[in-house]
C-alpha cells in the first residue's frame, strides 16, 4: 500500500527505462522512429564513476591485533567482491534513489535488492538497525524453493503447495521474460526478518501459502544482515531520491523538441508538387 501511494513501482521502472534508453514507451506514434537524446545515462554514469571509484577498505588500529585483523578484512572484502556490489548499489540508488545490500550467508556473500523489493516496519526510519521488522521480497524458481523446503524439514504434501504464479505487476524491467510453466517457472517470496525480545535477528521464509522456513532465531546476530544506500536523502523518510528523476522532464522536452524539428524537416524541407484540381478537370 505504502508503495502504491507513493507511486514507487512506476517511478522506479521509469527511472530506469529513461536511464536505459526507452524514453518514448507507451507512445502511439503509427509507425514513426522518433528521435532522442539521452543525456540522462551519461550524465548518471560520470557521477556514478565519481562516487564508486573511490576505493574503500576496512582498516582496524589501536587493538594488539590490528594488522592481522586488517589483513583478514581486506582478503574477506576481496573474495566476496565488495567492489563489485558497490557498484551495483551505487548505480541503482543514482537511478532509483535508493538500493539495498543484503548479507545473505556467514560468509557474508552479499546480494543487491532494488528499493521496489524492500518493505519497512517504518517508513520514516533512517537507521536500518532501528525498523522494527525487514521484508525482502523476491522471484525465485520454484525447484529452488521446494529444496529449500524439503531441507527445512518440510512434508511433501505441504511442499506440494509450492506452485508457480504470474504476480509480476510489482516488479521493474521486462517481467514477460520469465518462464511461465509450473515445472520450471518462479513463485514469490518474502524474507521477513525481525528482532525478538533479547535483541536478536528472527528469519522466517514464505510463498503466498507455504511458510518454508519457520522461524529462525539466530542467537547472538543482534544486528540486520543489511545495509542501505541513499543517493540523496528526503526529509523524513527513509527512501532516497535519485539523479533520473529530476532530469526526466528536461529529457522529455529536449526529445520533443527533436521530434518536431524532424517532422517539420519532414513535411517542409522538400519540394512538393502541388496542382488544381478544378483545372485538373
Amino acid at each position: 500500500d505504502h508503495h502504491n501511494r507513493a507511486s514507487l513501482y512506476t517511478k522506479t521502472d521509469k527511472a530506469h527505462k529513461f536511464f536505459e534508453g526507452d524514453q518514448w514507451d507507451g507512445l502511439q506514434s503509427g509507425g514513426e522512429s522518433l528521435p532522442l537524446f539521452n543525456f540522462i545515462q551519461p550524465t548518471c554514469e560520470y557521477k556514478i564513476a565519481m562516487v564508486a571509484m573511490k576505493k574503500l577498505h576496512i582498516e582496524y588500529s589501536e587493538i594488539e591485533a590490528a594488522e592481522i585483523l586488517t589483513a583478514m578484512a581486506a582478503e574477506l572484502w576481496e573474495t566476496t567482491e565488495m567492489d563489485k556490489r558497490m557498484w551495483e548499489v551505487v548505480k541503482e540508488g543514482c537511478i532509483a534513489g535508493d538500493a539495498w545490500l543484503f548479507f545473505k550467508d556467514r560468509n557474508y556473500n552479499a546480494q543487491m535488492v532494488d528499493n521496489i523489493n524492500v518493505y519497512l516496519g517504518d517508513e520514516q526510519q533512517k537507521d536500518v538497525q532501528k525498523q522494527p521488522y525487514l521484508l525482502f521480497y523476491e522471484r525465485r524458481p520454484v525447484s529452488d524453493v521446494k529444496e529449500d523446503a524439503r531441507n527445512n524439514g518440510l512434508e511433501e504434501d505441504v511442499i506440494e503447495g509450492i506452485v508457480a504464479d504470474d504476480e509480476t505487476y510489482n516488479q521493474s524491467g521486462d517481467a514477460d521474460n520469465e518462464i511461465r510453466n509450473k515445472q520450471d517457472g518462479k513463485c514469490s517470496c518474502l524474507l521477513y526478518m525481525r528482532k525478538n525480545e533479547n535483541g536478536d535477528v528472527c528469519f522466517t521464509r514464505a510463498t503466498k501459502t507455504v511458510v518454508y522456513q519457520p522461524e529462525l532465531i539466530v542467537t547472538g546476530m543482534k544486528r540486520y544482515p543489511v545495509a542501505s544506500f541513499v543517493w540523496l536523502p528526503k526529509k523524513g523518510s527513509a527512501r532516497g531520491r535519485g539523479e533520473v528523476e529530476g532530469l526526466i522532464p528536461n529529457q522529455i522536452e529536449c526529445n520533443r523538441l527533436l521530434a518536431r524539428r524532424a517532422l517539420s524537416a519532414k513535411m517542409s524541407a522538400f519540394p512538393r508538387a502541388v496542382y488544381s484540381t478544378a483545372l485538373a478537370n
